[in-house]
């Protein structure tokens, strides 16, 4: 059996984080095993392994794999599979081999030794993984089953979902689940999901809950990344649903917060169309 140092430190490494852009980043971890939990991995695996994992924390990556690989080949029972994917998972995403990544992690998820934490943590990640493969519906499936594993009460599997099905082209559905990602998330929710919410309702010509997820985007983020566009979008919406009088200081408020924006000129034109 392998020293408790070492499982220790295994167990803390866990799963690698993923994706940033649009998809928001947040750490996916292997769930520390529980106290009943059976550790089957022999000294020698154990041993080889934190070689391995020595060499990904110097930087080798090249070599952390090709050791990781000739681990993996050695005729390892299914709890030592399982811990040897986990490190090529991380290793893949460190190295931006999609591909390998997600080939890796349906191989993790095949095994039977992860506990029911790892095995939301492995499928999140697989889906995001789908998601950066630009592959909705795989990433859509794979997310649904961490909802459901979940009751539907993670603002961030929410939000991905609704992400998955905007990129496929399925608004109805985007739509549901970001507003349930926004009632779970309270106060929490903020720019990512309100603008998509926006883009979405505008798209559906629904000008009212347009223009209530721009005024949301503003109440939750105190400097959202686009407020000169965001703004522009929600003096329009105002026009749309007749509110001339929103619509009026909003655009005043534009040219007073941006003086020096290429569209200035567009800004006083709207605005003395308007009185």
């Amino acid at each position: 059996m392998p020293s408790i140092l070492l499982l220790s430190r295994l167990r803390r490494l866990g799963l690698a984080t993923l994706l940033g852009t649009a998809v928001a980043a947040a750490a996916v971890h292997a769930a520390v095993p529980a106290a009943g939990d059976t550790i089957d991995m022999s000294v020698a695996v154990g041993k080889a392994l934190s070689n391995a994992l020595d060499l990904m924390a110097a930087g080798k990556l090249d070599e952390a794999a090709a050791a990781l690989q000739a681990l993996r080949a050695g005729g390892l029972n299914d709890y030592e599979t399982s811990r040897v994917l986990q490190q090529l998972v991380n290793l893949d995403i460190n190295r931006n081999d999609t591909a390998a990544a997600l080939a890796d992690s349906e191989a993790l998820l095949a095994t039977a030794s992860l506990s029911a934490g790892e095995r939301t943590s492995a499928t999140l990640l697989l889906g995001k993984l789908y998601l950066q493969a630009e592959d909705w519906s795989r990433g859509i499936a794979a997310l649904q089953q961490v909802n459901d594993s979940q009751g539907g009460t993670v603002m961030e599997t929410l939000y991905l979902l609704g992400f998955g099905h905007y990129r496929a082209q399925q608004p109805a559905q985007a739509i549901g689940f970001l507003e349930q990602a926004v009632q779970v998330g309270g106060s929490q929710a903020g720019e990512p999901h309100y603008s998509l919410l926006g883009v979405l309702y505008v798209n559906a010509k629904d000008y009212p809950k347009a223009v209530a997820a721009y005024e949301n985007l503003f109440a939750a983020v105190p400097a959202p990344t686009q407020a000169e566009s965001y703004a522009s979008t929600l003096a329009q919406l105002y026009v749309q649903t007749g509110d001339t009088a929103k619509a009026r200081a909003r655009l005043e408020q534009l040219i007073t917060d941006f003086p020096g924006s290429a569209r200035l000129g567009d800004y006083r034109s709207r605005l003395a169309a308007l009185r």
